[in-house]
């Protein structure tokens, strides 16, 4: 209900009547007091509200005060862990760069050494194959001069073994006809020399002379072979070690 329909309208006094006569004067005054009575209380209740508005604002305002500096601060919290987060990360990258990057030298300067050292044994060897070339080549030659004189010794005995050949068919043929003679005359003089002693001892001499020439060309026979012998240990002795030892593969690639 509002205050026009609670309070009643007042009348209008009328024109003939003077003011502040009657009993509608005495009405007309009450309701002005209540009306503003009621005023007071109304506008008692808007500023009550205004304070409640005020205030209420005021929080809002305080709020939105908090709720940008917490934004502020986590928005600065972000910013900052970002940037932790990347200098951290280019700190431990330039880390690992210097870490890889004192592997990398010392492993350059371990190949390096290592190429070092093969290159002096390379050195070292390449050296003494050349020395041991130069040596090779010294016995090489010395080994085709004895081949050589090794050839012609070997001509000069194949002369000696012709020759010696020519003697064995020569001593065979007189052993074969002095063993005929002795057996013919064992034969013919045998039967005789039973009877006449001297015949017998004398047929025994020639036998034991024959026996002897025998014995003598077999001993002349082994001198000859004995002399090739000698001629071939000779040449075992002035070189006594084998050719192919001259070209073992060990001297040059050990």
């Amino acid at each position: 209900m509002t205050e026009s329909e609670s309070t009643p309208t007042p009348s209008e006094p009328d024109k003939g009547t003077a003011p502040g006569a009657g009993p509608e004067n005495t009405g007309t005054g009450e309701s002005a007091k209540l009306l503003e009575q009621r005023a007071r209380e109304l506008q008692t209740h808007i500023q009550g509200f205004g304070d409640e508005v005020r205030a209420l604002a005021q929080k809002m305002e305080t709020r939105k005060r908090e709720t940008t500096v917490l934004k502020i601060m986590l928005y600065t919290g972000v910013v900052v862990m970002m940037v932790a987060f990347f200098y951290s990360s280019n700190a431990l990258h330039e880390a690992q760069l210097k870490s890889f990057e004192a592997n990398l030298n010392h492993m350059q300067g371990m190949m390096q050494a290592n190429i070092q050292a093969v290159e002096k044994g390379l050195r070292r060897d390449v050296q003494s194959v050349e020395e041991k070339m130069v040596g090779l080549e010294v016995r090489i030659v010395g080994f085709d001069e004895k081949i050589m004189g090794f050839n012609d010794k070997i001509f000069g005995l194949e002369d000696k073994v012709a020759e010696l050949e020519g003697q064995r068919s020569t001593y065979y043929l007189k052993e074969q006809k002095l063993s005929e003679v002795v057996r013919t005359l064992n034969e013919a003089v045998g039967p005789l020399a039973k009877n006449d002693p001297k015949l017998a001892g004398r047929l025994e001499e020639l036998t034991r002379n024959s026996q002897a020439l025998t014995q003598s060309f077999q001993k002349e026979e082994e001198g000859e072979a004995e002399e090739v012998q000698e001629i071939i240990v000779e040449e075992n002795v002035e070189d006594p070690e084998p050719a192919i030892s001259l070209i073992d593969p060990d001297m040059i690639f050990p």
